[in-house]
C-alpha cells in the first residue's frame, strides 16, 4: 500500500478531499504515488493508514523523475513570437532535437556560399549547353524558361516544407512516412518503411549514375572532333579511349568522398566558371555572326525537343541533403546516443556557429544569408540570368552566319542528336575550318567552345558521384517471410561500402562505353531526361499531396515543463468560445476530462466547466487556483496560437494549390506533346 500524505486545505468544509496520483510515465511500467488532502475544519489531519473514501481521484502526469530522459523529445524553447513580414523559416531547425537525420550524410555542414554553388551548379550543365542549338522562337523559349524556373522553385520549396513539417532531412524517411501509415508498428510496418527506403536509394543511385554517364558521353562528343578527322565508322577506338579517360578523371575528382573536400569544392566552382567562359565565347560568336542556323527550327518536333531541353535545364537533386547541411544537423554528431560528442554551450556546431541577430525575446536569430529559401531563390535567379542570353541568341539567330566548311567527319554527332536524338541535318559546331579561313571567331568556335563545354560537364560529375547512396546493413529487411527479418550481413555491408567506388566506376564504364559502341546513346539520354524531369518536378508535389491530403495531421505537442492541468475549474464566459490545447508529453495518450465531484448524497456529478492548461506554479497554495493575471495570460496565449494556426493554414492552402497545379499540369503538357508530335 503506497504511503499517503495528508496536507492542509483551505477549501470549504464538506468538499471531499482530493487524492492525486502522480504517474512516472515510462515505456510500459507506471508506478502510482498517491497524495491526499484532508478537509477537517481547516486543520491538517494525517491519514497515512486510511485515506478519505470520498476523495476524488485526479490523474496528474509527473515528469519530475524522467525529465532527463525526455529532454531530447522536447523543443529547447517555446517561442510564440511571430513576424508579420514572413515566416521564420528555419531559425532554430539546426538545434531542434526533433529534426531527424538518419545515417551518415555525405554533405557535412558547409558555408552558405558553398551551398549556393552546389545549388547553382546543376542548372548550368547539359540543358543550358544545348539550348542554342534548337533555336526556339521567343514565345516558346522565353515562356518555357520562365515557367521552368518558377516550377523548379516551387517544387524545391515543397520538398523543403515537407522536410520541416516531418522534421526529416532525408528523402528516404519522407517517402517512408508518406506511404506507410504511422499507426503501423512492429516488424510489419518497419519492413514496409525499409522497402520504400530501399526503393529511394536504388532510384537515386540509378538516376545519378545515368546523369554522370550522359555527361561523360557528351564530353566525348565535344572533344572527339578535335582529336581525329577519320570517318565515324573508324572512330570506335578513339571514342572508347576518350570515354575511359573521362571516367577515370571523374572518379579521381570524386575520390575524396565528401562535398566538403577542397578538391570537390574547387571542381564545382570551376564547373560554374567554365560555363561563364563558354557563355562569353558564345556571345562573342553571336556578335561576329558565326553562329549557325538550324534549318528546321520551325518544325513542331524541334520545338518540342527544345521545350524538353528547356525543362531539363532546371532539374536538380540533393535538395534535402543540402538543406540539412546548411542547418548543420548530423545525427552522428549531435543526436546520436552512441557518440561521445556533445552539443556546445553556444547551441551550434563549430561549422555553423556564426553570431546570430538578436530577437525581441533576447535569443539569437539566424542570419538571413543562412536561409535555405533565400539561397535556393538566389541560385535559380542567378541561373536564369546566365541562361536568358542563350534564349535571345536562339530566338534571333544570325541572318548570314559564316558556314563551316564540309569535313569528312559525319554529322551523326550533331548538336541536336546529343540529347533527344534529333536528325542529322543540324549544323555541326565543332568541325574545323580550312587553314585559309582561320579567324579568331572560327578558332573559338572550333576549339574553345567544345573544350569549355566538356570541362563544364566533367567538373560537374563529382557532385553527383559523391552523393550516390549506399545500401547499409538492414537494407534487406523488406524481403518476404523467411528472409524478411534477416538483414544484410555486416561483413557484406562493409564490403559494399568499401567497393562502392569500384562498383560505381564499373557501372559508369559500362553505361558510357556500351551505348557508344552499340549506338544506343539516344535511348539512354532520353530516359535519363524523362527520369530527371519527373524526379525534380513531380515527386515533391506528389509527396505533398499524399502527406497533407491522405495522412493524418501531426499533433501540436507543448512541453510538459511549461503547462500542467489545474484541478480547479476555469469558468469560460459565454461570449468567448473555449479552446482546449493538447495534453503535453506522453499524457496526450490519456483521456483527461473535467474532475468529478461527489455531492452530498454520495452520487457523482461531472463538472461541465471547461478546463484549459495553466502555467505551472510551484506554490502548493496556488497550485489549484488561477489568478486573474494567469487567466489573462492563458486567454492571450490561446488567441495567439489560433492566429498562428490560421496563418499557417492559409499558407498551406496556397502551397496545396501549387502542388495540384503542377500535378495536373503535367497531364496537360503530355497531351499537348502527343498532339504536337502526332501532327508533325
Amino acid at each position: 500500500m503506497p504511503d499517503l500524505e495528508a496536507r492542509p486545505s483551505s477549501l470549504r468544509a464538506g468538499r471531499p478531499a482530493l487524492l492525486s496520483i502522480a504517474i512516472d510515465d515510462d515505456d510500459d511500467q507506471r508506478t502510482p504515488v498517491f497524495h491526499s488532502r484532508g478537509l477537517s475544519g481547516g486543520s491538517a489531519i494525517s491519514s497515512e493508514d486510511s485515506p478519505d473514501s470520498a476523495a476524488a481521484l485526479i490523474l496528474i502526469h509527473d515528469d519530475d523523475d524522467d525529465d532527463d530522459d525526455r529532454d531530447f523529445e522536447r523543443p529547447l524553447a517555446l517561442d510564440f513570437s511571430t513576424d508579420d513580414d514572413g515566416d521564420s523559416d528555419d531559425l532554430d531547425d539546426s538545434l531542434s532535437p526533433l529534426y531527424q537525420v538518419n545515417g551518415k550524410l555525405s554533405i557535412p555542414p558547409l558555408t552558405p556560399f558553398t551551398i549556393f554553388v552546389y545549388l547553382l551548379s546543376p542548372y548550368l550543365k547539359l540543358g543550358a549547353l544545348l539550348l542554342p542549338f534548337y533555336q526556339l522562337p521567343l514565345k516558346y523559349g522565353l515562356s518555357g524558361i520562365l515557367v521552368s524556373a518558377l516550377l523548379a522553385v516551387v517544387a524545391r520549396h515543397l520538398l523543403y516544407l515537407l522536410a520541416r513539417y516531418l522534421r526529416k532531412a532525408d528523402l528516404e524517411e519522407v517517402v517512408g512516412h508518406t506511404f506507410v501509415s504511422s499507426k503501423r508498428k512492429g516488424r510489419k510496418g518497419e519492413r514496409r518503411r525499409e522497402f520504400f527506403r530501399f526503393l529511394v536509394r536504388l532510384g537515386t543511385a540509378a538516376l545519378r549514375i545515368l546523369l554522370v554517364a550522359v555527361y561523360l558521353q557528351e564530353c566525348v562528343h565535344f572533344v572527339l572532333p578535335l582529336l581525329t578527322t577519320t570517318p565515324m565508322s573508324h572512330q570506335s577506338s578513339t571514342e572508347l579511349a576518350i570515354a575511359s579517360t573521362a571516367v577515370i578523371l571523374a572518379l579521381l575528382l570524386a575520390y575524396p568522398g565528401s562535398l566538403a573536400s577542397w578538391l570537390v569544392i574547387i571542381a564545382t566552382n570551376l564547373s560554374v566558371f567554365t560555363y561563364v567562359l563558354w557563355l562569353a565565347a558564345i556571345t562573342y560568336l553571336y556578335t561576329q555572326g558565326t553562329l549557325p542556323i538550324n534549318p528546321e527550327r520551325t518544325r513542331s518536333k524541334n520545338i518540342w525537343d527544345g521545350f524538353v531541353t528547356t525543362v531539363f535545364i532546371f532539374t536538380s537533386s540533393n535538395t534535402l541533403p543540402l538543406y540539412a547541411s546548411i542547418k548543420g544537423t548530423i545525427q552522428s554528431l549531435l543526436f546520436n546516443a552512441n557518440t561521445f560528442l556533445s552539443l556546445p554551450e553556444s547551441g551550434t556546431t563549430p561549422a555553423t556557429g556564426n553570431a546570430g541577430v538578436p530577437r525581441r525575446d533576447g535569443s539569437l536569430k539566424q542570419p538571413l544569408y543562412r536561409s535555405f529559401k533565400l539561397l535556393s531563390l538566389l541560385s535559380v535567379a542567378t541561373a536564369l540570368a546566365l541562361i536568358l542570353p542563350l534564349v535571345g541568341f536562339a530566338a534571333y539567330p544570325n541572318e548570314n552566319p559564316t558556314e563551316p566548311a564540309t569535313a569528312s567527319v559525319s554529322a551523326n554527332v550533331s548538336a541536336g542528336n546529343i540529347l533527344i536524338g534529333y536528325s542529322d541535318q543540324l549544323p555541326y559546331w565543332e568541325l574545323p575550318f580550312p587553314p585559309g579561313e582561320s579567324t579568331p571567331a572560327t578558332r573559338i568556335q572550333t576549339y574553345i567552345t567544345p573544350v569549355l563545354a566538356s570541362l563544364t560537364l566533367l567538373f560537374g560529375t563529382p557532385q553527383l558521384l559523391i552523393t550516390i547512396p549506399t545500401f547499409p546493413a538492414g537494407s534487406l529487411k523488406w524481403l518476404p517471410t523467411g528472409l524478411g527479418y534477416t538483414s544484410m550481413p555486416r561483413v557484406i555491408s562493409r564490403l559494399t561500402v568499401i567497393l562502392k567506388k569500384s562498383a560505381v566506376g564499373l557501372f559508369l564504364i559500362l553505361l558510357t562505353l556500351i551505348p557508344l559502341f552499340f549506338g544506343t546513346s539516344t535511348t539512354l539520354r532520353s530516359w535519363t531526361t524523362i527520369l530527371s524531369i519527373l524526379a525534380t518536378y513531380y515527386v515533391p508535389p506528389v509527396l505533398h499531396i499524399l502527406t497533407h491530403t491522405f495522412k493524418s495531421p501531426l499533433s501540436i505537442i507543448l512541453p510538459s515543463t511549461y503547462f500542467s492541468f489545474s484541478s480547479a475549474p476555469t469558468p469560460v464566459s459565454s461570449h468567448r468560445p473555449s479552446t482546449s490545447l493538447p495534453v503535453p508529453g506522453s499524457s496526450t495518450d490519456l483521456d483527461v476530462r473535467s474532475s468529478s465531484s461527489i455531492n452530498g448524497s454520495g452520487h457523482s456529478s461531472t463538472s461541465t466547466t471547461a478546463r484549459a492548461p495553466q502555467p505551472m506554479t510551484l506554490s502548493s497554495s496556488s497550485r489549484h487556483r488561477q489568478t486573474p493575471s494567469q487567466q489573462l495570460h492563458d486567454v492571450l496565449l490561446q488567441r495567439k496560437e489560433r492566429a498562428l494556426q490560421k496563418r499557417q493554414m492559409r499558407r498551406r492552402i496556397i502551397w496545396d494549390i501549387w502542388a495540384w497545379v503542377i500535378f495536373l499540369g503535367g497531364f496537360v503538357v503530355l497531351g499537348w506533346a502527343t498532339r504536337v508530335l502526332g501532327n508533325d
